[in-house]
């Protein structure tokens, strides 16, 4: 059925897997801790820290290491039953965009990742 991902039924067929092992999207700094979970360290990066600068117009902690957790201390969560909301940690993840897109970064660029 559907609870099967395709490549685990294409392996289970005999078609080796092939695992691409290189990576040029993301700054290494972060495809660091991709590569550690879940690649145990063997993904490579094709492209190095100054290819890939901090967007400007966000206060990185570290500019060397362009990674931010950014904490919301205030605001309480809601669920419906469907979908959960905090209207205080959506409004920060604005607030970076925001900051992004004020110091040149194209809109195209930005990704917010949640949990």
């Amino acid at each position: 059925g559907l609870g099967v991902p395709l490549f685990s039924r294409m392996v289970a067929c005999g078609v080796p897997p092939f695992m691409l092992d290189t990576q040029y999207r993301m700054h290494p700094a972060i495809s660091m801790f991709c590569s550690d979970l879940f690649y145990g360290g063997k993904l490579l990066d094709g492209v190095s820290p100054p290819e890939r600068r901090p967007l400007a117009g966000f206060p990185w902690p570290r500019e060397e290491f362009p990674v931010a957790f950014v904490p919301v201390t205030h605001g309480f969560e809601t669920d419906d039953g469907v979908s959960k909301l905090n209207e205080a940690e959506a409004a920060a993840a604005c607030d970076a965009v925001s900051a992004l897109i004020e110091g040149g970064c194209p809109p195209s660029e930005i990704a917010v990742v949640t949990p």
